[in-house]
């Protein structure tokens, strides 16, 4: 479409439109999830999940988010199971072998705060596991 062609220069790195229209929405969803009682909404936690595995330009961005929020108010988000599976999903997408060992850790850790999907959790630490395997 003609918004993913539109870019610009600003600071010396090239920018298109379509990014920065994404980081901006980004940037409402965390607000959004912050200040109102969405944290705990799985809905929210997808349209994020979207928005970053189909844009990979800002997954770093989506990754610092997830941390800060995961760590914040001494740990009061920090069994967050949506948010935590965000992240390891993101871990995994990011395909290193350290980031993967992360994600087979939060997916482990999953499986005890998620006990009705604990079973789905610990597959998917299993599937963690034999990516490094690869």
């Amino acid at each position: 479409t003609i918004i993913q062609n539109i870019e610009f220069d600003l600071f010396g790195l090239k920018w298109n439109v379509l990014s920065l229209l994404i980081g901006l929405e980004v940037s409402f969803v965390f607000e959004t999830i912050q200040k109102t009682g969405v944290k705990n909404n799985e809905s929210a936690w997808n349209y994020l999940r979207g928005l970053a595995l189909e844009h990979p330009v800002i997954q770093a961005a989506v990754l610092v988010k997830l941390r800060t929020f995961l760590g914040e108010e001494e740990g009061c988000n920090s069994g967050n199971v949506y948010a935590i599976g965000l992240l390891a999903d993101m871990l995994v997408a990011a395909g290193s072998p350290s980031t993967v060992r992360e994600a087979s850790g939060h997916f482990t850790l999953l499986s005890t705060l998620d006990p009705i999907r604990a079973k789905f959790w610990l597959r998917r630490t299993s599937e963690a596991e034999a990516l490094l395997l690869k």
